[in-house]
């Protein structure tokens, strides 16, 4: 096409500031408003309106520059993509940390934390500077503001413009740099063969394994803070009279690591994520209940684990009686066995083998929003067992909740090992 490289860069950075923009619009223009309201100051308003159209700029110019960074990493070295999910992790993990390390603040902590917070950020979006100053000093420095935002916009555009044929080749080119050695080749069992290739299509999947871990880390960390939160030695403040309640309700906990580990099921997608080289299913001498348990292994290897670890925390933190530490341990397990099943029949069901983009399937595709909100369902239906019977009788509660989920369990792996060969014969379209 006879276009420019500064136009089709200008753009692609152009879409993607429109949908920054929309995001922060939903924050600040509503809290501008609000502030507008509650201080009687009309400039409050202005300033959100202009912040919200404007305030994207500067770090959309360094999440550029950190996902080139990321990108010759994740091609360049050997271990780069392990190193930027690696990153990721810590920044999710952050991101949660700080969410919850909020919530447990009082007023004045808050004050406190959030001026922090903004002070960091200032640091971190220099223009932000001159916002503040055009809200308590003078209002002309909000042109300040927009200057520097608009100009980064430019600059970046133009640099990509200019360099994209050196930044196209260095990201995409891969260096040589390999060792072989000669050695002996050894048979493997079909099941860990078939399992070996769904871990290395789940690390080789930034989208794939961001989406599957998400949860779990959500888990680790709610799971231990709210533990401490309510220990006998939290930092929080919290009276005698709460922590008597939790203790004695310890049991609801394995509520908070159900919902953490639902969110995402790496099954849900075991089929889809195959894409165009289904046909190797098909053709190659495969097991199909072994390719089955495979898939299943997947989940279970990734999710059971980390859910015995919360688990852990908040019976040795807690001290939970014997019921409870039986309901932390078995309810989430039995729940996860059941998602995982049905994740996969889902998929089996609601499969999409044709597609360009990994975020058709990991974020959009039927299974993956049925299986979401199935995990919702049950979620609801457990509590409402768990907590309506267990405050009556916890006993009652907690193993009327597990035999439901070992019930259901057992319905859907049936229904699931007896359709799984026939269902995969009958795809075609890949």
């Amino acid at each position: 096409l006879p276009l420019k490289k500064t136009v089709i860069i200008a753009s692609k950075v152009i879409n993607l500031y429109l949908v920054e923009l929309l995001y922060s619009s939903i924050i600040l223009i509503p809290s501008g408003i609000v502030f507008t309201i509650l201080g009687n100051n009309i400039t409050f308003l202005f300033a959100s309106i202009i912040m919200a159209v404007f305030i994207s700029a500067f770090p959309l110019v360094i999440a550029m520059i950190f996902s080139f960074i990321t990108a010759i990493i994740s091609e360049k070295f050997k271990y780069g993509n392990f190193l930027s999910i690696f990153f990721y992790i810590i920044f999710l993990a952050g991101i949660f940390a700080l969410s919850f390390l909020s919530s447990s603040k009082n007023n004045k902590d808050m004050t406190a934390l959030f001026g922090a917070i903004a002070d960091v950020a200032k640091w971190i979006n220099p223009p932000l500077y001159f916002a503040s100053l055009a809200l308590y000093d003078n209002f002309l420095y909000i042109l300040v503001f927009i200057g520097i935002s608009v100009a980064s916009i430019t600059v970046v555009i133009l640099v990509i413009s200019l360099f994209f044929d050196k930044i196209h080749e260095l990201v995409t080119s891969i260096k040589a740099d390999y060792k072989y050695e000669r050695k002996y080749l050894k048979t493997k069992n079909e099941l860990k063969t078939l399992l070996d290739i769904e871990f290395k299509r789940l690390v080789n999947s930034k989208m794939y394994f961001m989406n599957t871990v998400v949860g779990l880390i959500m888990a680790l960390i709610m799971g231990v803070w709210i533990a401490i939160t309510f220990s006998s030695f939290s930092p929080f403040g919290i009276s005698d009279e709460i922590k008597g309640y939790v203790h004695q309700y310890a049991f609801f906990g394995s509520l908070l690591i159900v919902f953490s580990v639902g969110i995402a099921n790496p099954c849900a997608v075991g089929i889809s994520m195959e894409g165009a080289n289904f046909w190797l299913v098909k053709s190659l001498p495969i097991n199909y209940k072994k390719y089955m348990w495979a898939k299943l292994l997947l989940a279970l290897i990734i999710q059971i684990p980390v859910s015995l670890i919360v688990s852990t925390a908040m019976t040795v933190i807690l001290l939970p009686d014997a019921i409870s530490i039986v309901a932390l341990y078995l309810v989430p397990v039995m729940y996860i066995l059941l998602t995982t099943v049905v994740s996969l029949l889902l998929n089996l069901t609601f499969y999409k083998l044709k597609w360009k983009n990994e975020q058709e399937v990991v974020k959009s595709s039927s299974s993956v929003v049925i299986s979401m909100f199935l995990g919702f369902g049950i979620d609801i239906v457990l509590a409402g067992v768990l907590v309506g019977l267990g405050f009556i009788n916890p006993y009652l509660g907690i193993f009327l909740s597990i035999g439901l989920l070992a019930i259901s369990t057992i319905i859907f792996y049936a229904i699931l090992s007896s359709t799984f060969e026939r269902k995969i014969n009958r795809i075609e379209e890949f």
